[in-house]
């Protein structure tokens, strides 16, 4: 079913599958940074195997960002909400959770914070319990070990340094652009995925680079009331996963309830696929890994 989804003034394009039985609850996917239409291989994914098993999915296109960079947490958590709402009155009195994909991962605790009784579990792929300018200095920094950079780190910590300051108003964008030269002379520059010259990056104000750099959501991941599953790529090089549960886990005792079920995913990295068997050209597939940890412990909450 095709519908549209008005959060904030904007009509988000949407898709709503429904199970041809009886329907225990629902499901809304959250974007990750780099994955924002409906039609994304995991939203499709849960789109195929949740009806059978009596869970609704409702995904949608996320909202454009007005400055052409990341859309800000707050305005994706507002997107989430209305995009329940709508859920919730195509499945009534119905349990509806969230599932967020890697920045959804920062989304959906942040959207069930503010509505602790409407948020019937999260299930969480890829989640990151650090900041993201935190997240991007540990993910850069893995790319460079990996590609026989490791000594060479200094240099891209002076270059994120530069770019830190530049969006929380602290250094000027002369400063910057020395900086930005200055490392695109490196070796490593191609595996930081920027243009050589990034103008784009001073065409909008510096606060509006990266809203959520300095984002801490401990508080979000505390006020979080119901089950949360964490799965995460065992090779992911993205994250520490380490950090994460363990920030999960003290939130968790701080406000008195299970910490989340975490699941380790053999074979996969940072998303929970695997490459296709005889396939040529990088295709993947879907983890059955992770397809069986989602679905058992979907049952399971939904059962109880």
């Amino acid at each position: 079913m095709e519908l549209t989804i008005t959060s904030q003034g904007v009509g988000l394009p949407a898709t709503l599958t429904l199970p041809k039985g009886p329907v225990r609850g629902g499901v809304v996917p959250l974007h990750g940074s780099h994955a924002g239409s409906r039609d994304f291989l995991l939203y499709e994914h849960l789109a195929q195997v949740l009806p059978a098993r009596g869970i609704a999915v409702l995904r949608y296109d996320r909202r454009p960002s007005r400055s052409g960079r990341s859309v800000p947490f707050a305005e994706q958590a507002a997107d989430a909400r209305a995009a329940m709402a709508v859920l919730r009155r195509h499945i009534p009195e119905m349990p509806v959770g969230l599932w967020g994909y890697s920045q959804g991962g920062w989304v959906a605790p942040l959207a069930a914070a503010n509505r602790p009784d409407e948020v019937a579990f999260l299930t969480l792929v890829s989640p990151v319990g650090v900041t993201p300018g935190a997240q991007m200095r540990y993910g850069l920094a893995q790319q460079l070990r990996q590609n026989g950079f490791a000594d060479r780190l200094g240099e891209l910590s002076r270059f994120q340094d530069a770019l830190e300051a530049y969006v929380r108003g602290t250094s000027d964008a002369d400063t910057l652009r020395e900086e930005f030269a200055a490392a695109g002379r490196q070796p490593w520059w191609p595996l930081l995925g920027y243009d050589a010259g990034a103008a784009d990056l001073f065409s909008v104000p510096p606060r509006e680079l990266w809203v959520d750099m300095d984002a801490d959501l401990s508080d979000a991941y505390e006020a979080v009331r119901c089950p949360v599953l964490t799965l995460y790529g065992e090779t992911d090089q993205w994250l520490s996963i380490e950090d994460s549960t363990r920030l999960w886990r003290e939130a968790a005792g701080r406000a008195g309830r299970p910490a989340p079920h975490v699941v380790r995913l053999a074979g996969c990295d940072h998303s929970p696929t695997i490459a296709a068997e005889g396939a040529e050209g990088g295709t993947v597939r879907i983890s059955p890994g992770y397809e069986q940890a989602l679905l058992e412990w979907l049952d399971g909450v939904l059962r109880g």
